[in-house]
């Protein structure tokens, strides 16, 4: 057993795909204490959560299997059937007649001074309409992971490895990307969970290194890995009539950097341990996205006038993605053990966490608009620890970052209540102690209304217009404004509100064994 630290050396010295969003959503799966293991670490997992508390740890390799069930929700409001001007559409709607009466480009231009850029919408139903139905996204889902742990000893009670791996089972990395606002209507046309879906199928890895200082004082540090990739995709099409013919060339460049994080364990006196962590911002890594498409027959802006102009001979389009973000987490806590008779310790453990959500980038690299604000986490729970066995109970408050979305935007995340239960029994051998265990945890995502503002402007980030009313009706001899355009039009998946929430229910089995 003492050559397999070694050997899970390499694999996180060359995995580049990493991130800490499992981690920090269901906590330690093969511990007792998940979520207060920034106070509470009793093997590999102290490598993320806290280094520090490697110290004088026995060496020891552990492997779990967890399964999460996600029960969750997005009722999605209906949209007011008013019709207005009598012409069967309610007047929310995007009208099929956007094809005749209006130009596409008269679109995109309209109130630039209020939004980036305005798209072109597509007909709310009909056969020219949306491809998905509002809402037909599915949010429940059963994730697996496996998680590996090890601690090595460098110094004896003076320096200790340590290593943790969080592996979904049926993905190493899975990135869906969506928008926040009405741009979604050309893809899934649903809502979304951010801080879920897909951040919750990613490869976790961590590694650290405890020192003790002195009987009082113990350090710890770890870093963890994320990526960064360039994509170029040059695409020729040879027929500009016929936009589906293309041909396509993708070159990939993936490099690595690391984010580290600290931590220091206190011991003012005996069974008493003050902990303090500090995560750096992270993410799974970023994108950066390069398309050059050629056209046959495209002049690119070339004139015959000015020959030796230089001229781009390709359309360029450019963008970028995040996913898996982190923001800057500091988190604190205090434990003390009591002895209960027949050499059982109860220990209570009380945390907490505070992480910097205002510098949120979303899944395409970009700020919200309505700034999120941070966020606190609240942690206690109970550690009681005997020679053949360790049992734990936790409980978790977790607030959201995510502001009231009565605008453009539609970010979706629910304050949390988490409980969590776990135990291991320790069977001792000649030369080595062999461990089982079982944990549970109930994460309650408490209900959440939002109702969309009529009132913002969207010079206020409000609902953006798609169909503006100083459309002209171009197939109108006296360029009237289009009668379908007046009102406010959108396709926008959270208009005109929603209702979120749900359950996430985890159960975990593992096994440890000391050397």
């Amino acid at each position: 057993m003492r050559r397999l630290f070694p050997l899970m050396l390499p694999v996180l010295l060359t995995t580049i795909l990493s991130a800490s969003s499992l981690l920090e959503l269901v906590g330690a799966p093969d511990s007792p204490n998940p979520f207060t293991a920034r106070t509470v670490s009793i093997g590999g997992e102290a490598a993320y959560f806290n280094p520090a508390l490697l110290v004088g740890q026995q060496d020891s390799a552990k492997a779990g299997f967890f399964m999460m069930v996600e029960s969750l929700f997005i009722d999605h409001f209906k949209r007011p059937l008013t019709d207005a001007n009598g012409d069967g559409i309610p007047d929310i709607d995007i009208a099929d007649s956007i094809y005749e009466k209006a130009a596409s480009d008269q679109i995109n231009k309209v109130s630039e001074d209020y939004i980036d850029q305005r798209f072109t919408p597509i007909p709310t139903t009909g056969p020219r309409g949306l491809i998905k139905k509002r809402g037909s996204a599915d949010y429940d889902d059963i994730k697996m992971v496996i998680a590996l742990g090890a601690t090595k000893t460098i110094i004896e009670d003076w320096l200790t490895l340590g290593l943790y791996m969080l592996l979904p089972a049926t993905s190493v990395q899975t990135q869906v990307p969506y928008y926040n606002d009405e741009r979604e209507q050309y893809f899934s046309n649903s809502l979304h969970f951010e801080l879920l879906e897909d951040r919750s199928q990613q490869f976790n890895i961590a590694f650290g290194l405890g020192g003790k200082v002195n009987d009082y004082l113990h350090l710890g540090a770890g870093i963890s890995f994320t990526t960064y990739t360039l994509t170029q995709t040059d695409v020729y099409v040879p027929d500009s009539s016929n936009p589906a013919f293309q041909i396509l060339n993708t070159s990939l460049k993936v490099t690595g950097s690391i984010s580290p994080h600290f931590s220091f364990a206190a011991y003012p006196i005996d069974d008493l341990v003050i902990t303090g962590t500090v995560h750096l911002q992270s993410d799974n890594g970023q994108i950066e996205l390069q398309n050059r498409t050629q056209v046959w027959g495209w002049d690119y802006g070339y004139d015959p006038n000015e020959p030796d102009k230089k001229v781009t001979r390709y359309l360029g389009s450019s963008g970028s993605m995040t996913y898996g973000y982190e923001p800057l987490r500091v988190g604190w806590g205090i434990s003390y053990g009591f002895n209960i008779g027949h050499n059982y310790k109860l220990a209570p453990v009380l945390g907490g966490t505070w992480s910097h959500w205002a510098t949120y980038e979303n899944r395409h690299g970009l700020r919200p608009q309505d700034k999120w604000h941070d966020s606190f986490t609240a942690q206690g729970g109970i550690h009681i620890s005997h020679e053949e066995r360790q049992i734990g109970f936790d409980f978790s408050f977790v607030q959201t970052p995510v502001p009231e979305q009565t605008g453009r935007e539609n970010y979706i995340d629910n304050h949390r209540l988490i409980w969590a239960a776990g135990w291991t029994e320790y069977f001792e051998f000649e030369k080595f102690t062999l461990a089982g265990g079982v944990q549970a945890q109930l994460q309650w995502l408490l209900y959440r209304t939002t109702m969309k503002d009529p009132t913002r402007t969207e010079a206020e980030g409000g609902v953006v217009d798609e169909y503006p009313d100083t459309l002209i009706d171009y197939t109108d001899p006296e360029r009237n404004p289009i009668a379908e355009a007046q009102g406010l039009q959108t396709n926008n998946p959270g208009f005109p509100g929603f209702r979120s929430g749900g359950f996430l229910i985890g159960t975990s089995l593992f096994m440890k064994i000391l050397y």
